[in-house]
């Protein structure tokens, strides 16, 4: 190897250029001498080629110490999501996922957790919140170093287990596709439904208070209305039967208030949850609902139709009353929505003690209203709509449909 120390080329004025030191390895001299030349003559498009270089490198930089954890992190993330959506559209892992694998796990599961008194999973919450509450403090000079992948990590795992333990439900089939139902239907089906869920929830009002202007409300524990739901909830016409129970309390009723949620599955545990603190005249239709998800319904729309079934079934008059007037109050949004005026006709025909529970529910509500109720609603709709819920939390009311297409055959 030998070094050329320095190179000249002139223009056609005879001007020369400034020198370089390179060096020349081998026969590589008249392509090196040429790519010298070429830099100088054309030093725009070299500018171009250095700017490349530089963008080449700073991606790269992202494998250095200092990126790499976030690089890996994200990595990780985006395996799991794809993984998870190659399986959820494979309909012979969700045939084998729902009749197999899941209810041994669910099973196994709710026979732990059902021997405490406690929720476990709002434990668990608790926990990996301190957990990685202390690890941001920490790390908090290296957020994008160490906090951001810590959390896009847990994400990823967290997203990982929900599915796997639950949330593969979702892919399965509908109930409407299972029974051949269509889901459509008529005015006049919608008004024959009301008509009849106001004579329901009129009579059961009046024969609970034995007054039409008094408001129905819950007399006993809620662990008793925990024993009631569960002695009605069977339902061999749809395969579903509810064995080793596991229904709780939440310790965050406050939060879920604000929040707007009624009660909530938590699939990491198996448990049933429902807000305490919510109104509860309907609070069995609420602990029916959460049930229905722990059997692997993933629709919310079925889980609500599930819960009419079993409550309206019941002989106990409260679980009656909170299956009728809960779809009734679904009944009155719709035509809120398509007919204000047909609203205010059938509101006239409801018992003042009714209204009163319905006034008193949204009472509680809008109190609990801020714009953490919103992030929340927001949150959750797109949380469904991308898991396979494409009508996302609008889908609560379209048990409705179910209501009318399972009418059709006289399923109720």
């Amino acid at each position: 190897m030998k070094a050329i120390t320095r190179a000249s080329c002139f223009d056609g004025r005879g001007t020369a250029f400034k020198s370089a030191k390179f060096f020349q390895i081998g026969f590589g001299t008249k392509f090196l001498t040429c790519s010298f030349i070429k830099w100088r003559f054309e030093p725009r498009k070299y500018n171009k080629q250095v700017k490349q270089v530089e963008k080449l490198k700073q991606f790269l930089e992202l494998y250095s110490p200092r990126y790499g954890n976030l690089v890996r992190s994200l990595s990780y993330l985006l395996v799991v999501v794809l993984v998870v959506k190659i399986l959820g559209n494979s309909n012979s892992f969700i045939a084998f996922y729902q009749s197999s694998f899941y209810p041994k796990i669910a099973t196994t599961f709710r026979t732990f957790t059902g021997y405490f008194s406690f929720s476990i999973g709002d434990i668990a919450y608790t926990l990996l919140g301190l957990y990685l509450l202390i690890s941001t403090i920490r790390n908090r000079k290296k957020f994008i170093q160490i906090v951001f992948p810590l959390l896009l990590r847990w994400c990823a795992t967290l997203y990982l287990l929900f599915h796997v333990l639950w949330a593969f439900n979702y892919y399965g089939p509908s109930l409407a596709e299972k029974q051949n139902w269509n889901l459509e239907y008529s005015d006049t089906e919608l008004h024959a439904l009301t008509r009849k869920l106001i004579r329901e929830s009129n009579r059961l009002q009046f024969e609970i208070t034995k007054n039409k202007s008094t408001a129905v409300r819950q007399t006993v524990s809620d662990a008793a209305v925990e024993n009631t739901v569960l002695k009605y909830w069977f339902l061999p016409d749809y395969a579903l039967n509810y064995e080793t129970p596991s229904v709780k309390k939440s310790s965050y009723s406050l939060a879920l208030s604000y929040m707007g949620f009624t009660g909530y599955l938590n699939p990491f545990s198996g448990e049933a949850q429902y807000n305490y603190e919510s109104p509860n005249f309907n609070r069995s239709f609420t602990i029916a609902h959460e049930i229905a998800h722990q059997l692997g319904v993933g629709s919310e729309s079925e889980c609500n139709f599930y819960a009419f079934q079993v409550t309206a079934a019941a002989t106990d008059l409260h679980l009656q009353y909170a299956a009728h007037a809960t779809a009734l109050r679904y009944c009155l949004n719709m035509w809120k929505f398509k007919n204000p005026v047909v609203l205010n006709f059938y509101q006239k025909s409801i018992n003042q003690g009714v209204l009163r529970n319905f006034e008193e529910a949204d009472a509680f509500w809008k109190g609990k209203s801020t714009f953490v109720e919103k992030i929340f609603e927001t949150f959750y709709d797109n949380f469904l709509k991308f898991n396979s819920q494409k009508d996302g939390i609008s889908s609560y009311g379209k048990f409705i449909n179910l209501l009318i297409a399972s009418n059709r055959n006289d399923k109720i």
